[in-house]
């Protein structure tokens, strides 16, 4: 398996194609300037299509980078599948622990993105958090609004992985998502 990370801080034109694409690499932290070795999406995809041997687990940092990323994965579906190849669609979609602020990708943009544009597409949900310490830990109101995105979902349809447990505070007793 592949896993990656999109960036959509900092786009760059792609030849002939409106609009611009995603970059796959980590941007530098002291500096705005895209580095020439970056590999943008449309590269990487088909790469992993031309090998045709690696699943690909796609985690969207920023909400930019989803729906250009999406679009082209929907152009190459078929082949994808043709190849075997499965896809994981991962996204911190909710705050949680020491980053309660609205996520930069929210689960009312990132998963009808996701239901449209690739619905064979497995889901990895996730919440968005900061170093974990004894600041903030997951609370029940964090597990019962992951469970209420779940259960939003066609469990037939739409396959789903996150935490199967949390543990309390105390670490001794595991609240399982794995219940609905």
């Amino acid at each position: 398996m592949v896993a990656t990370e999109e960036q959509a801080q900092h786009l760059r034109k792609l030849g002939d194609r409106p609009g611009s694409l995603p970059i796959m690499a980590h941007p530098s932290p002291f500096s705005a300037a895209v580095p020439d070795t970056d590999l943008s999406f449309l590269e990487f995809l088909e790469r992993c299509l031309s090998d045709g041997t690696r699943h690909l687990k796609l985690d969207f940092k920023q909400l930019a980078a989803v729906e250009p990323c999406l679009e082209l994965l929907s152009e190459r579906w078929a082949q994808l599948h043709a190849n075997g190849q499965a896809v994981w669609l991962n996204a911190d979609i909710l705050p949680g622990p020491n980053r309660r602020f609205a996520p930069a990708v929210p689960s009312h943009a990132f998963i009808p993105l996701c239901r449209r544009l690739c619905p064979h597409a497995v889901l990895s949900l996730g919440w968005s958090v900061g170093p974990i310490g004894p600041e903030q830990v997951y609370t029940e109101a964090d597990i019962a609004e992951m469970l209420k995105v779940r259960k939003s979902l066609p469990k037939e349809r739409w396959p789903i992985l996150s935490p199967a447990a949390i543990l309390d505070r105390d670490g001794t007793h595991p609240r399982h998502l794995m219940a609905i």
